[in-house]
């Protein structure tokens, strides 16, 4: 009976790496990161470890650029005091805000429009699609007497 020897296979430790480029498209791959700087790059090497929470998400600014942030973090569009839309990466700085946890995800087609309401918990009310003015309605009763 003519016995191999078997040779013990030996492991090497492979990078794992995970893209996002400045398009904002992203890369699951082996290897190692690109020099180049404008795209973001992030290496285990773990198994299955390549996720996309390893490198930073973009947001788009109100000029139109893109910034980054955490994976977790929040990108937002907002109206300011003067209905101008604001756009970033974190959380927003008026009550008059909408966020989301995507990649690029605030480039909401329909732009919202707020409104002071009692209706909502924080005062400020996301009007429809289709409603941009805001109104206030004095109640009366039969005697004259504001409600």
């Amino acid at each position: 009976m003519n016995q191999k020897r078997l040779k013990r296979q030996e492991y090497v430790k492979v990078n794992v790496l995970f893209t996002r480029d400045g398009n904002g498209n992203v890369t699951q791959n082996c290897g190692e990161c690109p020099n180049d700087t404008s795209i973001d790059c992030a290496i285990c090497t773990e198994k299955y470890c390549n996720e996309e929470r390893l490198v930073r998400k973009q947001c788009y600014l109100t000029n139109g650029n893109i910034c980054k942030t955490s994976f977790d973090d929040y990108c937002f569009m907002e109206r300011n005091s003067r209905n101008e839309i604001n756009k970033g990466c974190g959380t927003c700085s008026s009550l008059a805000c909408r966020k989301c946890l995507g990649n690029r995800c605030n480039d909401w087609k329909n732009k919202p429009y707020y409104c002071y309401s009692n209706e909502s918990s924080n005062g400020v009310k996301e009007c429809s699609d289709n409603v941009s003015d805001c109104y206030i309605i004095e109640l009366k009763n039969k005697g004259n007497q504001i409600l």
